[in-house]
């Protein structure tokens, strides 16, 4: 099975929009089994959104699709806490902010660090701070669409991901597209390319585009059990 665990929603979709979504799961589920997570993003002090998954019976599927609820908290500012574990089945945060980055991977009851692609990093990536995320149990994200829709955002994407893979090792990444449109939708083989072409070795590049990402569903199924 595949996964593709940031697929941007609104909880406001006119029929425009639904159709989009619409062709974006369809065509993930003519490849292969499909998970994946229809990713809502809100601030820090928003009220949380809701997410309504399309009916299955509508796309025409070709294989079986699985599909999951994700929140991406966007917040320069810390946060107190974070009580939405209920709600949905994988939590990521993204910050433009040094300090909230580190408070991110020390402190915060999150699944996944993803980041803005379309735009260069506002602050250096501390290796130990990385380190800590990883022990932790806290996964990096990695999206490609943006890299796909903008020459500059590829030289950002390409930057963020070369130094995550150096501290990393390649341990507790995940690639997402985070695609709008089906056409910035890759094939899995082309997102094993791209994983290999950032220097990991072949099974360090299966575990990114597969492995991992099962890893981190089983975490946070554990995770709501426990809650």
């Amino acid at each position: 099975m595949y996964h593709d665990l940031n697929i941007p929603y609104s909880s406001h979709l006119d029929r425009s929009g639904l159709d989009k979504l619409r062709l974006i799961l369809s065509k993930c589920t003519q490849q292969n089994e499909y998970t994946v997570a229809l990713n809502v993003t809100m601030n820090h002090n928003q009220q949380v959104p809701t997410i309504t998954p399309p009916d299955i019976s509508t796309l025409g599927c070709k294989y079986s699709l699985n599909i999951l609820k994700r929140v991406t908290i966007d917040t320069d500012a810390p946060l107190d806490a974070i009580d939405i574990r209920g709600t949905y089945d994988l939590i990521a945060l993204r910050t433009r902010n040094a300090q909230v980055f580190e408070e991110a991977c020390l402190r915060y009851d999150i699944d996944l660090i993803t980041f803005h692609f379309d735009e260069r990093i506002s602050f250096e990536l501390d290796p130990t701070v990385i380190q800590k995320a990883l022990d932790r149990n806290i996964y990096f994200e990695l999206c490609y669409a943006d890299a796909i829709k903008d020459k500059q955002a590829r030289t950002y994407t390409l930057q963020i991901a070369r130094q995550l893979i150096e501290y990393t090792k390649g341990k507790q990444v995940i690639i997402s597209s985070g695609a709008d449109t089906v056409s910035e939708i890759r094939h899995p083989f082309d997102i094993f390319y791209f994983a290999k072409s950032l220097g990991l070795a072949n099974d360090q590049a299966k575990f990114v585009i597969e492995k991992h990402c099962e890893q981190l569903l089983l975490k946070t199924k554990k995770k709501a059990i426990k809650s």
